[in-house]
């Protein structure tokens, strides 16, 4: 689910992170700025991948809450509000980090490494 929200808030289509990566450093000629961007990128897979294991988590709770035939709605209701707090977390922190991006590159190396869907 975070993965599919990161493609879509960055655009990635089907590139792969190596993949656009090697665009940034490509197409951004400042390779201070490119190693900045890269570090913004880095800092989108970290959040994805520690927030898809909290995520994980969650589920196990959720199937724990139903192997047991005497838990409540508000159990449910604490997991399943846990889980929506990690997702709008990572949502902002995602798009946090989009905009960090943004601030470095021009309009011409965002379409060139981010290119629009065809």
């Amino acid at each position: 689910m975070l993965i599919l929200y990161f493609m879509y808030a960055l655009g990635l289509g089907g590139s792969t992170l190596a993949d656009i990566k090697g665009d940034l450093k490509t197409y951004v000629a400042d390779s201070a700025r490119a190693d900045q961007i890269v570090s913004h990128l880095e800092e989108v897979e970290s959040i994805i991948s520690s927030d898809n294991k909290k995520i994980k988590e969650i589920h196990v709770e959720v199937e724990r809450l139903n192997a047991n035939y005497d838990s409540t709605d508000e159990q449910y209701a604490a997991v399943l509000e846990k889980g929506h707090k990690i997702t709008l977390d990572s949502r902002n922190r995602i798009l946090e980090q989009r905009f960090k991006m943004k601030k470095l590159m021009s309009h011409e190396e965002w379409v060139a490494v981010f290119p629009p869907p065809e």
